[in-house]
């Protein structure tokens, strides 16, 4: 009985062992446990801060960027704005610079503009004082030639009955007097009035080009002087009349106005007029 209750008690004993040994394994179990778990929760926080640093430090740089594009993006924009009034500052001074030209342009004709209406004034006036002279002249000479006319016909008896039956004669009688004194001379070059050459004195081939409005086949035919009154061929290819009105054109110092006191002074003497010019 002893030995077994000594089998027993050794056996209670190696039961208590046991469970203790269980008990010290269930509490390193459980140490463990609790240690992985805090390892897990220490990795986990560690993984969580570095995720943490490394997205504060991906917003830092991408703030970086856009903070630095940002920059480059003013810089671009200033010198855009820059370039912009360099341009319109040059726009400005050319424009500026343009109207003072056109001011400084518009002065000068304006200027010129009064200078030669100032001179063409001039030479109104001295031509209004000049046209006086003439036709003073004129008036003298047809005085003094009806006065004489006058004097040979109380000598002779006879008195001057065609002129005064006929006043269109007696007007062309005065005409004539007064081209061959006065319109038998020109003045080759204009700004020298008192330098003037007597016609006959002149030998000068005086033609024209016929230019008439509608085209016709005398256009462009050169006409002389003495054949300036012979009837033109018309469209028709016929010969026309004899013109009526002749307009003489051409650049200055051509020689219109000696053209013209030509045919005057031809037609005032009779030696010089042409059949053409008579008729």
């Amino acid at each position: 009985a002893r030995k077994a209750a000594e089998d027993l008690a050794a056996k209670e004993a190696a039961k208590e062992d046991a469970r203790k040994k269980a008990e010290e394994a269930a509490k390193t179990a459980a140490e463990e446990e609790e240690a992985a778990k805090k390892a897990a929760e220490e990795a986990a926080k560690k993984a969580a801060d570095e995720a943490a640093r490394m997205a504060a430090e991906e917003a830092a740089k991408k703030k970086e960027e856009a903070a630095q594009k940002a920059a480059e993006d003013a810089a671009k924009k200033k010198a855009e704005e820059q370039e912009a009034e360099k341009r319109a500052a040059e726009e400005a001074a050319r424009k500026k610079a343009e109207e003072e030209a056109a001011r400084k342009a518009e002065q000068d004709a304006a200027k010129k503009a009064e200078e030669d209406a100032k001179k063409a004034a001039e030479e109104a006036a001295k031509k209004q004082a000049a046209e006086p002279s003439a036709k003073k002249a004129l008036e003298e000479l047809v005085a003094k030639k009806s006065f004489e006319e006058e004097k040979a016909a109380e000598a002779n008896g006879v008195p001057d009955e065609a002129a005064a039956q006929n006043p269109l004669q007696a007007e062309e009688k005065e005409l004539k007097s007064f081209y061959r004194e006065a319109g038998n001379n020109v003045q080759p070059i204009p700004w020298m009035e008192d330098f003037k050459v007597d016609l006959d004195d002149v030998s000068m081939d005086l033609s024209i080009e016929n230019q008439p409005r509608i085209r016709t086949p005398d256009a462009g035919k050169i006409i002389h002087i003495d054949e300036i009154f012979d009837p033109l061929t018309n469209i028709r290819g016929k010969k026309g009349e004899p013109p009526k009105r002749i307009l003489i054109r051409g650049q200055p110092g051509i020689g219109k106005s000696t053209l013209c006191r030509k045919l005057a002074f031809d037609w005032s003497n009779p030696e010089n007029e042409t059949s053409t010019i008579k008729k």
